[in-house]
């Protein structure tokens, strides 16, 4: 993509190169920013899996029960959505 912008803008190679300096700047600058992240994330995870099973403790066996159906009708739903708006994750960054 890079490339393309690139040549559709009619940059010249040392634009080119002055553009790939930035991007390697601005990529490990934000590179920290993205490793606390998901440190964050993994953290966040783990306090709603917590909750999760704290919260499944105060049901009685036919709300578990249904809950369990409620869960897989979601996931359900969510998966169709995913697949209907062809919704994939974002690659990871590119390093050069």
């Amino acid at each position: 993509m890079e490339n393309k912008l690139a040549d559709d803008l009619k940059l010249t190679d040392e634009q080119r190169n002055k553009a790939k300096e930035l991007r390697k700047a601005s990529r490990e600058k934000i590179k920290p920013l993205i490793d606390e992240m998901k440190a964050l994330r993994k953290k966040m995870d783990e306090i709603r899996k917590e909750n999760m099973t704290a919260f499944e403790e105060l049901l009685t066996p036919e709300q578990k029960e249904t809950f369990e159906k409620i869960k897989a009708e979601r996931k359900a739903k969510h998966e169709k959505m995913m697949k209907k708006h062809h919704h994939r994750p974002m690659p990871p960054m590119p390093m050069e």
